[in-house]
């Protein structure tokens, strides 16, 4: 029984490490890919399955800091995983999705340019509309999570006359460029979504 004992211990051991080494090459990708490193992954935090697969640890995932994903990451070697198909033996998973090691990288990457991008968007239109005589405090300014999607994040600015709603997509868009802001549901450029905001904070009706 002894022996038994040990011989599990070491295995779940091997898994341990193994998984471990694993995650620490997937988060290096990530910061490869414009993530940063501090807060991203501990990679000696990992939990035991959730669904009981004695050779997949948990690891949570902070590619960007406001999102946060479990990632199942197999106890096997590094080339077996990053060769597995979606679905197949020894695939990556993240929140119960199954990808390819390569797929997932990139989405997770992707999700945290578009959520630095979003910030950008909105530090710009702060500091014009700042500029403009609207300046609006932090708490003025926020997440609508019900109305949130589709490349885009939702805010609701509330102004002295009232709250405006805006919609702020996951790219940029500055001065100059044509990617499309919505103010009270309606689509302009940067500097007609300036305007627009504007009109708005005057006209509208009390929340």
């Amino acid at each position: 029984m002894g022996a038994t004992t040990g011989s599990r211990e070491s295995e779940s051991a091997g898994i341990d490490a193994l998984a471990r080494a694993n995650m620490v090459a997937f988060a290096a990708e990530l910061v490869e890919r414009g993530c940063a490193a501090e807060g991203l992954v501990d990679p000696d935090a990992a939990e035991e399955d959730d669904e009981g697969r004695a050779e997949y640890r948990l690891f949570a995932v902070r590619a960007h800091e406001n999102i946060e994903h479990w990632i199942a990451m197999p106890g096997v070697e590094l080339a077996v995983v990053r060769a597995a198909e979606p679905d197949g033996p020894w695939s990556i998973e993240c929140d119960t999705d199954s990808y390819a090691w390569a797929d997932l990288v990139k989405e997770l990457a992707d999700e945290a340019d578009g959520l630095l991008a979003i910030a950008r968007n909105v530090t710009l239109l702060r500091a014009e509309l700042a500029r403009r005589g609207l300046a609006l405090r932090d708490e003025e300014v926020n997440v609508d999570v019900d109305a949130c999607g589709g490349g885009y994040e939702a805010f609701t600015l509330r102004t002295p006359a009232g709250v405006v709603r805006l919609g702020v997509p996951d790219r940029e868009a500055g001065p100059g460029s044509r990617m499309e802001l919505f103010v009270n549901g309606y689509g302009y450029v940067y500097e007609q979504a300036i305007e627009a905001i504007l009109d708005a904070a005057t006209q509208a009706p009390s929340a």
